[in-house]
């Protein structure tokens, strides 16, 4: 297990991958960290996110992280497609990060049209944002729905 802790700090993603151990979460934030940070080139893919996402059962507030801080790093079309297409498959416990994505892009119609298809007790705080937003009151997303 030390070895493979060493292996997260130091090996391309590709060389960890050789290796398929299953990620926890702990491990997927290390890897994110990595991937991440400016210094470092460790490169991963779309795909190798969503499947490690898989391995552990990912939660609300996993899914919001992520989008706040692949937003620093994915171009707006592969964050939305990586977080539609995680709303699509794991449902409700995505569906804060996809909207958190598109209103952080500006999408807005698209907002509009996922809580206009939703039931009246669903994404109370993307409502009242929109609410306030379209009543010339503007937000900062990331303090709103922190609070």
């Amino acid at each position: 297990l030390r070895a493979y802790d060493a292996l997260l700090d130091v090996a391309t993603f590709n060389e960890i991958k050789k290796y398929d151990f299953i990620h926890d979460k702990h491990t997927f934030h290390r890897l994110i960290e990595r991937y991440l940070s400016a210094d470092d080139s460790f490169d991963m893919d779309v795909a190798s996110i969503e499947k490690m996402l898989g391995e552990f059962s990912a939660e609300r507030a996993d899914y919001m992280d992520l989008a706040k801080m692949l937003k620093q790093k994915l171009a707006p079309d592969v964050l939305i497609a990586l977080f539609e297409k995680l709303y699509n498959s794991k449902g409700s416990v995505a569906a804060d990060a996809y909207l958190y994505v598109l209103y952080d892009l500006q999408m807005i119609d698209r907002i509009r049209e996922i809580l206009l298809n939703s039931e009246p007790e669903d994404f109370v705080k993307f409502k009242t944002l929109l609410f306030l937003r379209d009543n010339g009151k503007s937000i900062d997303i990331d303090k709103f729905l922190s609070a």
